[in-house]
């Protein structure tokens, strides 16, 4: 990947703390394993992104805004996969020194997604089909990281697939009214923009084995 002033800063992020954690293995013989977390959603979630805005529009009866048709794709995933996955890494000494994409191995689009939680959530909000806000924005998305090596490395398999961790995360919205108000109140910012909110959780998940 050539790294340009178009790439968005968290991808920046996310490489150089790859290479640093790498590096320490290699040079330090510090046993590591990187799991790259993409597209996870549930509780406690960053209120910007996109899952915990489509909950508050429906259950607020508010317009679910899909800028440039709600095109990107990608593999969004619940949280309890991830989970599932670090217990793994940590058992096995195969993880050692190894990356790994976690997910699901599927792929929706984020229209999609939209439409899937304004039917569980049994709202009758409107999609709004909106313009892209920036030019990164006007060139659709279209992601779906290989499961394969964490599948046949560690024996991971999704634990939780879509409908039943968005079912999951709504009800948990639906307990926590407070969370749910800061999700309306939350600036509207790009995806990415909105995703640099979470860095410091995703950098939390480079994990050095003990």
């Amino acid at each position: 990947m050539t790294l340009t002033t178009h790439v968005p800063r968290m991808i920046y992020s996310k490489v150089v703390a790859e290479q640093f954690v790498k590096s320490f293995h290699l040079h330090k013989q510090i046993p590591t394993v990187v799991l790259r977390s993409r597209n996870m959603f549930g509780p406690h979630d960053v209120p910007g992104r996109a899952i915990p805005r489509f909950i508050a529009a429906c259950m607020s009866g508010q317009p679910i805004p899909l800028y440039n048709g709600g095109r990107d794709s990608d593999d969004f995933y619940y949280v309890e996969n991830y989970c599932k996955a670090v217990t793994l890494a940590l058992k096995n000494p195969k993880a050692v020194g190894e990356v790994f994409n976690v997910g699901t191995g599927g792929n929706v689009t984020v229209r999609e997604l939209a439409e899937m939680v304004k039917q569980l959530t049994g709202s009758g909000s409107r999609l709004a089909i909106l313009p892209s806000r920036t030019e990164l924005e006007k060139k659709p998305r279209k992601t779906r990281p290989s499961i394969n090596k964490v599948r046949h490395v560690l024996g991971y398999r999704p634990v939780v697939l879509l409908k039943k961790g968005l079912e999951r995360t709504i009800q948990w919205y639906v307990k926590k009214k407070s969370s749910l108000d800061v999700v309306i109140e939350f600036p509207n910012q790009p995806w990415y923009e909105c995703s640099l909110g979470g860095g410091a959780s995703f950098l939390s998940f480079w994990m050095i084995r003990q």
